[in-house]
Order: C-alpha cells, then structure tokens, then sequence
C-alpha cells in the first residue's frame, strides 16, 4: 500500500491511541473511587461491628444497626472487584509485531495495530461501563447503610 492510499492512517492511529489512553484514566479513577470506597465502607463496618459486640445495647436498639449491616457489607465486597480486573486489554500484542508485522509494509501495520486498538476499546468499554455500575451500586448500598445508621443513632439519642 502507497502512502497516497491511506493519507490519514496517523491520525487515526494516533486517536486510538489517545481512546485507549483515556480509558487507562477513566480505569485509574475507578480504581481510585473503588480503593475510597473501600476504605470507607470498611471503617463504617469495622466501627458498627465493634459497637455491636459491645453487650450495653438493648435488642430493640439493636435491629437497626444490625440491618444496616448487611448494604455495608454488600457495598464493601463490590468495592474489592474493580480492583482485581484481569480481562483489560492492551493493545498492541508486541509478540505479534515484532513476529510478523516487522516484516510487513508500514500500512498494513498499521492498520493492524489500528484494528487491534478498536477491538480493545470497545471491549475495553463494556468493562469500564459494568465497573462504573458496580461502583455506583455500592455507593448507593453504603449510603442505605449510613442512613439506616443515622436512623439507628437517632432512637439513641431521643
């Protein structure tokens, strides 16, 4: 292939580039909110077991505490999974270029490397979009759990 025939392969090269780099971001941030979340949920659990082993409450007192165990300990859990993603792809397969495309025209290589992105990012996506429920979910768990703690100290107090 003459270069005249692909006048714009870098530049759409360089945007695959630039898509996978973005999710490699957008992964870095969920695995940011993921490790906050994480923390969190686990100091709010840790806390809420220790006052519940503490044998000064009443069982009436109790039910509220206990039930807002259990969306803190789902939320906790769902925080540990973006962490341990294995599946992400990252293009290009660097065995594969030196092996075979070294030998190849500059075009046909980079189309390849071209193909091989795309395939990437769009799988890459539909992890990026399940990770981002997963979180969400979780907060959204961690915060039933806060307010159903909330509701529990407040028939302490009154």
């Amino acid at each position: 292939m003459a270069d005249q025939e692909l006048p714009s392969i870098d530049i759409v090269l360089d945007e695959a580039r630039r898509r996978l780099d973005f999710q490699f971001e957008q992964l870095d941030g969920l695995n940011n909110k993921s490790g906050i979340l994480l923390g969190v949920a686990g100091v709010i659990f840790t806390l809420l077991v220790t006052n519940l082993l503490d044998k000064s409450h009443t069982a009436d007192n109790l039910v509220l505490a206990k039930t807002a165990l259990v969306p803190i300990f789902v939320s906790l859990v769902m925080s540990f999974v973006p962490m341990y993603i294995i599946t992400w792809d990252r293009p290009p397969n660097l065995d594969r270029l030196r092996d075979y495309y070294i030998v190849q025209d500059t075009e046909h290589s980079k189309l390849n490397v071209i193909d091989e992105c795309l395939r990437a990012v769009d799988k890459n996506q539909k992890l990026l979009d399940k990770l981002f429920r997963l979180i969400k979910y979780s907060y959204i768990l961690l915060l039933i759990g806060l307010a159903l703690l909330a509701i529990w100290i407040g028939t302490i107090i009154w």
